[in-house]
Parts: structure tokens; sequence; C-alpha cells
């Protein structure tokens, strides 16, 4: 057994050679021990699937060297694994930065063979036992290492992220089960990565890209995931058993092929203990995850939209008209109350697909009504789902080649009413002509018609299950690809906004994010007023699942871009009580993210529009959120603001049960001084 270690005053790493395992040590935060968390790599060579680890007993290790990265000096050592029987090889590449507590690795996986082999999964850690029973007690040891978070760890957490924009994201409890849909055929594809696990038994849970995982009485953990997704998906999955914690983390491989004299790298790595203490313990990560995708500080001054949505009142029925109506309520109001943005969503096209043909109820087309919005002094926005097609498009008609296919039929990419024939398709987007098709109508809109905020929705269909017509691409590097495709057709200055998209992907590109669900005029999810089975979904459309993503994924804001709760409703005859209108209402304006009105201007009674007044001029600051580590759904919201008076803090607390509570406010429970004096003031009243 050899021991070859990299180490400074935070942490210790040692890579041993048997079965090139990893252990761990955190220093500072005494009781943080990982041992033997191996790393693995599976592909498939004619139909057979072959493992790394037996291979990898004959690895070497290099000596340490000093290296200069993005994320400040470090020590570097290779682990260089030789041809395995089939003469592929691997190297791993791990880096422990000087002044910080960041392990940071990365698998470079050659095709030395003369044959292409399909890469599985790149395994990046695995630690623990994992429970093959629903029951503890019969528990087994099925894979080496273990992970330890503290010697006396009682109450182990999970901080669950989602695959994109609408997935449900929070922390589990030891206790709890992982959330997941019943309505796998309509929400399945597109709310979970087909590469992550959906566990079902007690106290197993996964995540995308990224992960916390601690203890929540001791107040300590690590965050483990993937710096970038410019790709693969990575995917993280757990086990909270105070007797039998474990942690894995891989990179998807998609069954991508890798031919002979090719390569595949990942992503970086990334593992970093954590106080939970700290107002924000994951912001390190957030702020690595910035500067590793070009975007540090990039959106730390960004101008936060405000606006009006067709959506959420007119739906797909929209025409000129009521665009135009709308547009000159905005502009009469605009001293009380100042929108900037004014946006088409869903309904101006002939299909899905499209997207240059208008419906009659536009009878001039969209560049006479982009005209008059810009010459009102707004920004003229516009609704697209641009890699989604309609099976009654002119698109899927006449280019069935452009067609994302899977087991040789086109994919279903989403249950959609409204698109006609109920399920969309996508585009393949490794097929050049469809690419090209993309960057047209992208182009187009805003060279031509005058857009200058895209909202892109549906994005998640470019990446879900399938065989793509270039198969050496996996589904993170096609996305990524038309998301960069995107971008340079719209030019540096158009807003891009991602909905429906898978996180990693996007940063770097998109300048705002929706991080929840679809808001809806329902506190709870329905379905055509059907409300049995379907109130009980994670991630549909609903002012509840919006608002308690929105709180959960407040790391994310002003850091990889703006972020987008999803608009504001007040109408009085929406099913909303003025109760929940205030909470959406408060959890928007504290979320310092986007700010969007979607019902009819003209028809909306005085007192609602002052609802929305009082969020003016928008804090735009990024909020705390003390117990996001203590339950499923936290409660409170902290926004330190600076002003005339000095600083102050907006609290809010949000009561999820369906009668009034009796609350006591403790400072010391939102991270503030109980022995300093406050003047409080009771906000909405």
């Amino acid at each position: 057994m050899a021991f070859y270690p990299l180490e400074n005053e935070f942490i210790r790493v040692e890579i041993e050679n048997d079965l090139q395992t990893i252990n761990i040590t955190e220093k500072k935060l005494d009781g943080i021990e990982i041992k033997k968390a191996y790393l693995d790599m599976k592909y498939e060579l004619n139909g057979k699937l072959y493992k790394g680890r037996q291979q990898w007993r004959s690895g070497t290790v290099s000596s340490v060297e000093e290296v200069d990265t993005i994320h400040g000096s470090g020590k570097r050592r290779f682990l260089t694994i030789p041809n395995d029987d089939n003469l592929v090889h691997t190297s791993v590449e791990f880096i422990l930065l000087d002044n910080a507590p960041k392990l940071l690795w990365r698998m470079k996986t050659h095709n030395n063979g003369e044959n292409p082999i399909q890469m599985e999964r790149m395994e990046m850690f695995r630690a623990g036992y994992m429970v093959v029973s629903s029951s503890v007690k019969n528990a087994r040891k099925t894979e080496p290492g273990t992970i330890q978070i503290h010697p006396d760890a009682s109450s182990l957490i999970f901080y669950s992220n989602g695959w994109q924009s609408w997935s449900f994201s929070g922390t589990y409890n030891y206790f709890e089960k992982f959330r997941q849909t019943r309505l796998g055929p309509v929400q399945g594809m597109m709310n979970y990565n087909p590469g992550t696990p959906k566990p079902k038994k007690l106290a197993s849970f996964a995540s995308d890209m990224y992960a916390l995982y601690g203890d929540i009485h001791y107040q300590r953990g690590i965050v483990l995931g993937f710096l970038s997704q410019k790709k693969h998906f990575g995917s993280l999955e757990a086990l909270t058993h105070t007797k039998y914690p474990a942690l894995r983390m891989w990179a998807n491989g998609d069954h991508t092929r890798i031919d002979p004299g090719k390569m595949m790298e990942t992503d970086w790595a990334y593992l970093m203990p954590v106080d939970l203490n700290h107002d924000e313990p994951m912001a390190d990560y957030y702020e690595d995850v910035a500067r590793e995708n070009g975007i540090a500080d990039k959106y730390k001054e960004f101008e936060v939209p405000q606006g009006w949505c067709s959506w959420y009142e007119h739906f797909e029925k929209i025409s000129e008209k009521i665009i135009l109506d709308n547009l000159q309520t905005a502009d009469d109001i605009k001293d009380d109350l100042p929108l900037d943005l004014i946006q088409i969503d869903d309904g101006y096209q002939i299909k899905v697909g499209d997207w240059l043909e208008t419906r009659d109820v536009f009878p001039n087309g969209m560049k006479p009504i982009v005209e008059d919005i810009k010459a009102k002094g707004f920004t003229p926005g516009l609704w697209m789902a641009p890699f989604s097609i309609s099976r009654e498009s002119k698109v899927f008609e006449e280019h069935p080649e452009w067609i994302l296919h899977f087991e040789g039929q086109p994919v279903r990419a989403g249950w959609l009413p409204q698109w006609g024939k109920g399920q969309s398709t996508a585009l393949d987007l490794t097929n050049t002509e469809a690419m090209a098709y993309l960057h047209h109508f992208i182009k187009t809109v805003v060279e031509d018609w005058g857009i200058e905020y895209l909202k892109l929705d549906f994005l998640y269909s470019a990446a879900i299950e399938s065989q793509y017509q270039d198969p050496t691409k996996t589904r993170a590097e096609v996305l990524r690809a038309g998301l960069e495709t995107i971008r340079e057709a719209a030019g540096a200055n158009v807003r891009i906004l991602g909905c429906g998209c898978p996180v990693g992907p996007a940063i770097g590109i998109v300048d705002a994010m929706r991080v929840s669900p679809d808001v809806e005029e329902t506190w709870l999810p329905e379905f055509r007023g059907i409300k049995f089975i379907v109130n009980q979904e994670p991630s549909m459309p609903s002012a509840r699942l919006a608002i308690r993503n929105t709180m959960v994924r407040s790391g994310m804001h002003r850091r990889w871009w703006i972020n987008d709760p999803d608009c504001l409703l007040l109408r009085p005859n929406a099913k909303l009580t003025m109760d929940e209108i205030h909470s959406l209402t408060t959890t928007i304006g504290m979320s310092g993210g986007s700010m969007l009105l979607s019902d009819d201007m003209p028809n909306l009674p005085e007192e609602r529009f002052r609802l929305a007044q009082v969020l003016m001029p928008l804090m735009g600051e990024r909020p705390f959120v003390p117990d996001q580590f203590k339950n499923l759904d936290p409660s409170k919201l902290r926004v330190d603001l600076e002003g005339p008076i000095g600083d102050w803090h907006l609290i809010s607390y949000l009561n999820w049960i369906d009668k009034p509570v009796d609350l006591l406010i403790g400072l010391k429970d939102y991270g503030l001084d109980p022995k300093q004096e406050y003047v409080a003031h009771e906000f909405w009243t």
C-alpha cells in the first residue's frame, strides 16, 4: 500500500494505488473524514460492459508540482492508468488549492484500441455502504469506502439540485423520501435527467450537478459537484442513514462513442468541506462555478428585468390588439409603475417550430408591434421554444431528417395539448442543417423584427434520452452547442432568459434563468380543475412550488445569472387568496430577481397595481435563507440593505399550513445579533 499525499493547512488528500481510491481528512472542521472513495470508469465494447477498477491496480502517481489555476495556486498530481486489455487508457488530474479547502479533479479516457467504445459513466467519487434493502437492519456492504461528516453524526441532510428550471430542489432530512412524479410519462422526461437515479427508498436521494451532504446537528458538511457541465451531465446519489452513510458522483457518458485515437474528458469535479453556520455555506461553490465559466462578477450589478408578460391571463389566445392594449396601459402608468419589458409569449406563431410564420390575429406581423413597443420606450421581448417542434408544423413535415429520434421514432419531448397532437418532439442539434435553421430564425427575430429580449423555453428537449445523428456527442455537449448557437445568432446585447433548461450547460450563456416551476393561478398544482394526485406533484405549475424553489435556489442569483421567480399574479378573479398573493409578492420582491406582471393590465383594478408598486424600485439583492438546510420547505428569508438610516434588514416568514399560527420572531433564527436593539415595522399592514 502506498500513499501519495496532497495537503494544505485545511485538508489532506491521499491517493492510494490499491484500486485507486482517495482518502480525505479535513483539519479545521475536525471530524470530516473520507476513506477509500474510489474512482471508476465503465464503457461498452462489442456489447460487453467493462469496468476500470480491476485494471487500475497498476496505476502510478506523479510527483507533486506547483500549478496556477483561475481559482488560485495549488498542488497537482496525476494518476495514470496504463492501457487495459482493450487498449483503453485513463488518467486523473488532481489539484488541491493552497489557500482554501478545495479539491479539484478531472478524468480523461483515451481509446488506443482499434474499435470504438461507448462510454457509460466516469465515476468520480464513491464511498460508503449502499443499502440494498428497505430495512437498514438488512443492509449489506456493497462497495468499499466510508464517509464520515462527524464521529457522532446523528442528523444527516442532503441538499438536492434538480436537473432543470422546473425540477424540485431542496434539503432532505434523513427520514424523508426523494420527491418524484407519479405522472412519469408526462412529467418524467421533462423534469428528470435520464442519467440520474430516482430513488424510492427511505433516506435515499439524488441530485444533478452538485449537492451538499452534511449533519445539521453538528453544522458541518461537504459540497460535492462539478464546476461546469459543458461536457457531461453530472449526477449524484446519497444515503443519509446514520449507520450507513454513502455518497457517489459520476459524469454521464450517455453511451457516447469514442472512436479509435479519440479521448473523452470530464468537467472539473469539486469537493469542499463547509460550515453550515455560515449564512451561505455553498457561496464559494457558486462563485467558483461562475469563475470557471468566465462570468465572475458579471451579474453583480446587472439590471434586473421588470415588465409585463402576456401568458398567465391570455395564454396562447393572444392577438395584436391585446399586446397593444397592454402596451398602452404600461405607458399610461409608467410614472407610478415603471415597467421596462413587454414580453410577447406563446401564441403568436402558427405552429411551434415554424417561428417566422404568425397567426391571423397578428395581421401586420411582429415587426410593427416591436416598433410600437420601442417607440414608447419599452424593451420588446419574445417567447420561443427553439428546440421544440410540433408534429403539425411544416418543419416536422418537410424536414424529418432534422428531428431527434429514439429507437427509430421521433422523440417525445413533452405533452402539451395546445401544441397539437399532444406530444411535441425536438430538433436534433447534431444535424448541421437543423443548427443552421436555429441560427436563422433567432437571427431573424433579433435583426429583422427588432427583438431585444428572448425568453427561451422547454430547452431540456435537446437533451432528453435519444440517439443523435452524431453519436460522438454527449447530451450536455449537444445542449451547450445549441445554446452557444443561439447566443452567437442573437448577439451579445440581447438579453436571454432560459426556462425549462438544464442548469449547468446554460451557465455563461443566458443572462437570466427560471429557477422554479411556472407560477400558475392556483396555490397547489391542478390540471383542468383536477386536484387528486396532481396536487402532490413536485414540479408542476403552482404558486406554492414556484415560491419554495425560488427560495432554495437563491444562491445562484447574481452569481450565475439573474434569477427568474416567474410572474406576479394580482388579478382578483384568480384562484389565489390575498394571503397567497401576499406570499407570492413577498417572495418575488425579496428574491432580488425578475419581476413581471402577467394579468391583463387594462382590466386590473388600481388597488391591485399597488401590490406591485411596493416592490419598486426592485431591490435586486440576493437574499439569505436561514433555514434552507433545516427544512424541505424553508420559511425564512432575509435581505440586507443600506439606506439613509444606515444598515437595515428585511425579513419574512412564510406559513406553509392552511391555518394561522402565532409567530415569535427569533433574531438569532435569522442570523441577526440578539444583543442589538432593532426597530421593527410590519410590512403589509
